[in-house]
């Protein structure tokens, strides 16, 4: 299940940046459809990002993978004149932020 939650994701923001026309809108496109997707799929974001995922192994494990992956598409996209190790680093913290806001978002009814 996390599998499938985490393609939709993924493929909702992969559809959205695919067509920008540098990194930043790239980035921005991107940031723009996961918060949209969010949006549109709270339940999924709860299998996804709720505490239950984080407290099963097998289900914490999928998740991090799934962070693990969307940094990885973020991280070339840093361009800072920094090395690849911060824009790795950098990337995480924006995928860290993303969740935290979502669950704002999601939790506490923010935005509405």
């Amino acid at each position: 299940l996390i599998d499938e939650v985490a393609a939709s994701m993924l493929t909702a923001v992969s559809k959205a940046t695919a067509d920008a026309a540098d990194g930043r809108a790239q980035t921005e496109a991107g940031v723009i459809a996961y918060f949209e997707w969010v949006d549109g799929n709270r339940e999924a974001f709860v299998v996804l990002f709720g505490s239950g995922a984080r407290n099963d192994e097998e289900f914490a494990t999928a998740v991090r993978n799934v962070e693990r992956k969307v940094a990885e598409a973020i991280a070339p996209l840093i361009d800072a004149g920094i090395d690849a190790e911060h824009q790795r680093l950098l990337a995480y913290a924006l995928v860290g932020m993303s969740e935290s806001v979502s669950r704002q978002l999601v939790f506490h009814r923010c935005g509405r």
